[in-house]
């Protein structure tokens, strides 16, 4: 890496810092948005800031979420008014049965 390349990192990580963090950083957001098409709610923290999370596409994840390290995100959607995000749950082709018209 550049001398500038490592002046520029060091600012962003400054600015990120000086903004309370990852869990509040509207830099780090903008940044994840654009780079690596990660749309992250506020106070949430973790790999999902890595350039290697997003490797399926456009996504969007809420507030007050946390994820651990080494943790990608492949494309894959699921239902979220669901007790689970298990495709067991609601995928036929998965062995689960379909919830789709029951209530919970």
């Amino acid at each position: 890496m550049s001398w500038m390349g490592r002046i520029k990192k060091h600012y962003i990580y400054k600015t990120i810092e000086k903004q309370g963090g990852y869990k509040t950083s509207e830099l780090a957001r903008k940044i994840a948005k654009e780079k690596n098409k990660c749309e992250i709610g506020m106070y949430t923290y973790g790999s999902c800031f890595d350039d290697s999370f997003n490797v399926g596409g456009e996504v969007v994840i809420g507030r007050y979420t946390s994820f651990g390290p080494d943790v990608h995100y492949f494309g894959a959607n699921h239902p979220y008014k669901f007790a689970s995000m298990s495709p067991y749950f609601y995928q036929k082709s998965w062995g689960g049965y379909s919830l789709r018209h029951r209530k919970i």
